[in-house]
């Protein structure tokens, strides 16, 4: 064997093993970088012991729009929402939680006494959202390969996000912290998965009056996977004895009738609902009221901010105990 030969190897063996090192830092400087409270709620629920008596499901309208503090005050015979816990993640559309039940709750944890699921009707829209697969890396190995051999989800896609090197909307957004929205709060005042923010919308903010003319909150199109997805999760929990409840939070529309907002979706969840004998709380439609015109409850249009999460949760607090506390 030449000598050239053996310098080329030693040079291709130096430069692999510079490679796998910078690679291996970054990878773990992603990691640590790891707050978000979707982290947390992974956290949760693979190291669960004890069930939940109550558990919330939803999108980010949901995780900064139900305040904890004031949900775990509801008083229901036979449900202990002292014992909840707020699972909701940004962007989880309806097929996420179709995936997260079949791959990673049912059969690996015990069912809820009682669930809130947070039927954001704009999530019936075709649209971008986040998958399960998206979530990959936070996963423990054992639940990666149970993930990874699901024929539901796209291996494909779980190895990519698997590591966060190569997820790259997530890792630029990692390593450029300060530059993250501002309305984005601390991790550490995260309570049972539930995330306040404290941006206040002003009512002249073009996000405020982008509401009132948005096409999808007035003509949407319905999703008929997205339906069947809500459909298939809601029968899994009421099969395992879980009672499930509908919530549609408030958005920000002054302008807007409540007959426009009412609209197709929320229509077709409000059948859904009747067909599975499930209550609808729909704070856009039948049980609209002056917070949804008021914006210093808002950080945007559909989201509530901290003040408008602890207002909100105590009119759907005393809702819930009226209707299912006699």
């Amino acid at each position: 064997m030449s000598s050239e030969f053996l310098l080329f190897l030693r040079r291709s063996a130096s430069f692999l093993l510079i490679f796998i090192l910078i690679v291996s830092g970054l990878e773990f400087r992603l990691r640590q970088t790891l707050e978000e409270a979707e982290h947390a709620h992974y956290q949760v629920l693979f190291s669960l012991k004890e069930p939940f008596d109550v558990m919330v499901l939803g999108s980010s309208t949901a995780m900064h729009g139900i305040d904890m503090h004031v949900l775990e005050e509801t008083r229901i015979p036979g449900v202990d929402f002292r014992n909840a816990y707020n699972f909701a993640m940004p962007g989880a559309k309806f097929t996420f939680w179709e995936d997260w039940y079949n791959t990673l709750f049912h059969g690996h944890v015990q069912p809820p006494t009682f669930a809130i699921f947070v039927t954001d009707s704009f999530k019936l829209a075709e649209g971008v959202g986040r998958d399960l697969e998206n979530d990959s890396n936070f996963f423990p190995f054992s639940v990666f390969l149970r993930a990874f051999l699901s024929s539901s989800l796209q291996r494909s896609n779980l190895l990519v996000h698997e590591l966060m090197l190569f997820n790259i909307h997530k890792s630029i957004l990692y390593l450029l912290k300060p530059q993250r929205t501002s309305w984005r709060t601390n991790q550490a005042e995260q309570y049972r998965g539930y995330l306040p923010v404290d941006r206040v919308l002003r009512a002249d903010d073009p996000d405020a009056l982008r509401g009132a003319a948005d096409s999808l909150l007035i003509h949407p199109e319905i999703s008929e996977e997205q339906f069947e997805a809500l459909d298939t999760v809601t029968s899994g929990l009421q099969e395992q004895g879980t009672t499930v409840v509908f919530v549609q939070p408030p958005a920000y529309f002054p302008h807007i009738s409540r007959e426009v907002v009412a609209g197709p979706n929320a229509e077709r969840i409000r059948s859904l609902a009747e067909k599975k004998n499930i209550l609808f709380l729909d704070y856009n439609g039948d049980r609209v009221s002056a917070l949804n015109g008021h914006a210093a409850y808002f950080y945007n249009w559909k989201h509530l901010n901290r003040e408008g999460s602890r207002v909100f949760t105590k009119v759907l607090r005393k809702d819930l105990e009226r209707v299912l506390g006699e």
